[in-house]
């Protein structure tokens, strides 16, 4: 594994823990200038690190986008005093391109700053920035320095750390998402490792997030390790509490689950173990109990890839039909798919709809 998984299990739970106060200095940031811009300034003027820079620059422009022409006014004159605010808007000015270019006000104002200040003067938007981005993509903070913040007894500079502890651990909140891009046996190292540092009510959103993910894709494979883990550690077992089964694992599969967490009620199991989407299949007849109806060789050969969901585009290429057509029927029904935007259905609710003749038993 990369990252020390220590340090990653305390930066990934910091950020969570940090979220919900952190989406409120969000909104706060977004409220009259007089409660708002102190907050701004409690937030960039603590984020001074090379590392940070882009951090302070997305706190700004959020708080630009709402207040236009009298919070540029207000960021300007810091600047006219400040070679952190300097650079900090200078930063921003470089974000978009579309955004800010379509502010003549901002790139205006950007320039003037450049101007007067050498150590901007050879500013160039398209290379300085994305060295700015990559040390902030690059950076491994544990948001140990924002800790004792938390506690503050001004709600400001609470806000505040919580903000910029969050901004700084959504490395490893990431990192622990793209486990399944890891090796099995490193991506379960790491689902148990965040297990271990996570505090007990955690421990479901686990089962619900990372530890489903690997399941999904790795499950059939690591389910005698599962076991093995799951019999010698409580932990584990509430854990996989969280876990739903989904259309991606066989009914096969979720029974050796299951048979792991009959020491615990219906009430401690999240959605009764069961995903909407697949009680939804079953409803409807569709579900046969295996994650690829039909072998994923015959698949492949009707859809190109054996994919678990597939947008509209993909199905109506496939089907002969437009891509209209195919969002008819899923709003209407007869497609078991999904009703937001992005208008994709899973993978056995195509074949069961399209492919009736494919088998579903093998």
């Amino acid at each position: 594994m990369a990252e020390d998984p220590r340090k990653l299990a305390l930066a990934y739970w910091r950020h969570h823990r940090a979220a919900a106060d952190a989406e409120r200095a969000d909104r706060e940031l977004e409220g009259p200038p007089a409660t708002s811009f102190p907050l701004l300034c409690t937030i960039v003027e603590q984020l001074t690190d090379p590392a940070d820079e882009e951090d302070a620059a997305t706190a700004a422009k959020r708080w630009l986008d709402g207040h236009r022409a009298e919070g540029l006014s207000m960021l300007s004159e810091r600047a006219a005093t400040s070679a952190h605010w300097r650079r900090v808007l200078v930063i921003v000015a470089s974000f978009g391109p579309k955004a800010n270019q379509q502010w003549p006000e901002l790139q205006e104002v950007a320039s003037l700053v450049r101007g007067a200040d050498a150590a901007l003067s050879g500013w160039e938007p398209n290379r300085d920035h994305e060295a700015v981005f990559e040390a902030s993509r690059t950076r491994r903070d544990t948001g140990e320095r924002w800790i004792m913040k938390l506690e503050s007894a001004s709600e400001r500079e609470r806000l505040a750390a919580a903000w910029c502890l969050y901004r700084a651990t959504d490395w490893a909140s990431m990192e622990a998402f793209d486990s399944t891009e890891l090796p099995m046996r490193e991506a379960w190292d790491l689902v148990l490792n965040l297990a271990r540092y996570a505090r007990d009510e955690e421990l479901t959103f686990l089962g619900a997030g990372e530890a489903e993910n690997v399941i999904e894709k790795y499950g059939d494979e690591l389910i005698d390790r599962i076991e093995r883990d799951a019999h010698a550690d409580l932990r584990v077992r509430r854990m996989l509490c969280g876990v739903w089964q989904t259309s991606a694992i066989s009914d096969a599969l979720w029974a050796r689950i299951d048979a792991l967490l009959t020491e615990f009620s219906s009430h401690d199991r999240e959605g009764g173990g069961q995903s909407p989407g697949l009680r939804r299949l079953r409803s409807k007849g569709i579900w046969q109990g295996v994650p690829f109806p039909g072998g994923k060789e015959r698949i492949a050969g009707l859809l190109g890839e054996a994919k678990t969901r597939y947008s509209d585009e993909e199905i109506a290429q496939h089907v002969g039909l437009t891509v209209d057509e195919v969002r008819a029927e899923i709003d209407a029904g007869t497609l078991m798919g999904s009703s937001s935007v992005s208008y994709s259905a899973p993978l056995v609710a195509i074949l069961a709809r399209y492919f009736p003749e494919v088998r579903r038993d093998i």
